[in-house]
């Protein structure tokens, strides 16, 4: 099912520059283009990217076939521009977390809403296990990504004495991205809500001082 979102009026912003003059035909196809790039993120987060046409964008969008060839002549160059998009937003989410996560207990504060670009990172990260997929290579470098700026975020930890022994900062960042992709799907699929905290508590079984901030053990969670 397409979500639930209305598509973005094809709309120039006024100049801020007095007497400056605006090229029409170029702000227009500006943001044409971003409209695109929107509503093809959110239908490949839906579909995946083999089960999305450029027609279905097109439509999607309320341009004619044409008019999305004029912008993307391939389905391949248009998720390829989709998938810098979404490793922007999945690196300011990695970003985020390693921020807050200098203080240990100030993980149970912090929330990856799920976004409409995580979900794809992960039905898209699934279609991409095959190498000749054309958005293999962007998957696997965001992937790369999170793992090792996660792992570096560990190791401190561990240099500190925080974590048990015996946990590995290269397994914890491993497993956190496995369990982003996979409670993305799932609220995607459950909408209940349920991952609010599942980060927090998978990591108080590792991490001391979250444990010591946040006592009661996972099977007294709802």
């Amino acid at each position: 099912m397409t979500p639930d979102r209305r598509t973005s009026r094809l709309t120039v912003e006024p100049s801020r520059e007095p007497g400056a003059r605006v090229n029409l035909t170029r702000a227009r196809g500006e943001r044409t283009r971003e409209v695109i790039l929107e509503e093809a993120t959110l239908l490949f987060s839906s579909y995946g990217y083999r089960g999305t046409s450029l027609r279905d964008i097109s439509e999607r969008v309320g341009i004619s076939h044409p008019g999305m060839l004029h912008h993307f002549s391939r389905k391949e160059a248009l998720l390829q521009a989709v998938l810098e998009r979404v490793a922007r937003h999945f690196e300011e989410l990695i970003d985020d977390f390693v921020a807050t996560a200098q203080e240990p207990a100030a993980i149970r504060e912090w929330d990856a809403v799920r976004q409409y670009q995580s979900v794809m990172f992960a039905v898209v990260r699934a279609e991409a296990v095959e190498k000749d997929h054309p958005g293999h290579e962007a998957i696997v470098g965001m992937q790369t990504m999170a793992e090792e700026k996660l792992t570096a975020l560990f190791e401190m930890y561990e240099e500190k004495g925080w974590l048990e022994e015996g946990a590995a900062p290269e397994w914890i960042a491993r497993s956190i991205v496995a369990m982003w992709t996979g409670v993305f799907m799932r609220d995607a699929l459950m909408d209940d809500g349920l991952y609010d905290h599942d980060l927090s508590i998978f990591l108080r079984m590792f991490v001391i001082p979250l444990r010591e901030a946040d006592p009661f053990p996972p099977k007294d969670r709802k």
